[in-house]
């Protein structure tokens, strides 16, 4: 079963709206808080190959998707 990790924040909207989609299409993933992991920007940049500047940050099965709208995306074809 494929599995969902988000880097984001609890006080963003897109972080927030990104578990929104995946809660109602009752897909399996995992949150990671960067505050809450002592993460920033920079660490996540190197994470994904290139400089980010939005939060979340998507992956599925480790495979890098991008950020809200790239997630979005996804789930408004299916």
């Amino acid at each position: 079963m494929k599995k969902y990790l988000l880097y984001g924040h609890d006080d963003c909207l897109f972080s927030r709206r990104a578990k929104q989609v995946l809660d109602d299409h009752d897909v399996l993933y995992h949150y990671v808080d960067i505050k809450g992991e002592n993460l920033n920007k920079v660490a996540l940049s190197r994470l994904v190959g290139h400089d980010i500047y939005t939060l979340p940050q998507v992956f599925l099965d480790d495979e890098y998707i991008g950020g809200f709208h790239d997630l979005q995306r996804r789930f408004s074809i299916m």
